[in-house]
């Protein structure tokens, strides 16, 4: 494991990964373990079928703490519509100590999941660019879009993209 993560930064560092990277085009990397609250198993895999936004965060991230109530309320907007089966927001939390993510719910509750990721092998895998980034995941399972880092104005991109993707499919 040590290896793979030395080699995956040296990758990083001259713009490939030698993890399954996930960029645009690709099939998703894997992302699954226990949830942030509640510990019972999830996996992206749930999902598939449905357009999923998978969002990774941690607790000490400045933006993070605008995105994530920002995303809550896209979800909630798109979930009470007709869209409600088809659209997923699936949260990946990098805090190595998961008690700070979990304060950090307490205070700003999302209603969607959060996967636990303490020891980064989740975000690994994925090569993300910064933080937070989410991932717009078609139903095949494919990377339709990347956002990275989170600032004003960015909820308003994020929801015409995802009206735009769920108008665009069955």
């Amino acid at each position: 494991m040590k290896v793979l993560k030395i080699l995956g930064m040296l990758c990083a560092l001259h713009g490939g990964s030698a993890l399954a990277a996930a960029t645009v085009g690709a099939v998703a990397p894997p992302a699954a373990g226990t949830a942030l609250i509640g510990a019972q198993p999830l996996s992206l895999a749930d999902y598939r079928g449905r357009w999923v936004l998978v969002d990774f965060w941690a607790s000490w991230c400045g933006p993070c703490k605008l995105s994530l109530p920002a995303l809550e309320e896209l979800r909630q907007e798109l979930k009470s519509g007709d869209d409600a089966e088809r659209f997923e927001i699936l949260a990946v939390n990098l805090d190595s100590n998961p008690a700070l993510g979990r304060r950090f719910l307490e205070r700003h509750p999302v209603s969607y999941p959060v996967l636990s990721d303490p020891d980064g092998s989740i975000a690994e895998s994925w090569a993300l660019p910064a933080m937070p980034t989410s991932y717009l995941i078609a139903p095949d399972g494919r990377v339709s879009q990347v956002h990275s880092g989170y600032r004003d104005g960015d909820q308003a991109r994020l929801r015409t993209l995802l009206l735009d993707s769920l108008k665009d499919t069955p």
